[in-house]
């Protein structure tokens, strides 16, 4: 007898906290809903400059890792799934293996 009353206490309670806990989520997304943002500061524009802008160089080093890179990853991303024989396979296996571990690890 006190044992299922137990049971029936604890379950009540449990739908009470949780009617309360959505409640508070509600009440919150009504709050976050109806809040407004903060004003919006009008900013004046920076003046035009006065000549050119300054060089911006990268090291010759940096391009050349990254070209690197870049025509790697263009040529593996060739590879289709969808392979007709072996020949495309193997094909395949070199573009992907024709790379070098070490220029991935400078750039």
């Amino acid at each position: 007898m006190w044992r299922g009353l137990r049971i029936e206490e604890s379950y009540i309670t449990a739908k009470i906290r949780f009617a309360g806990l959505m409640a508070a989520m509600v009440g919150a997304a009504l709050l976050t809903a109806c809040a407004q943002g903060a004003p919006k500061v009008a900013t004046a524009a920076p003046p035009p400059s006065a000549g050119q802008p300054p060089a911006v160089s990268l090291a010759p080093k940096l391009v050349e890792q990254a070209s690197a890179y870049r025509y790697y990853m263009s040529h593996v991303a060739e590879i289709a799934p969808s392979f007709q024989n072996g020949a495309a396979i193997a094909k395949s296996i070199e573009v992907g293996a024709a790379y070098e571990p070490k220029q991935f690890l400078q750039g």
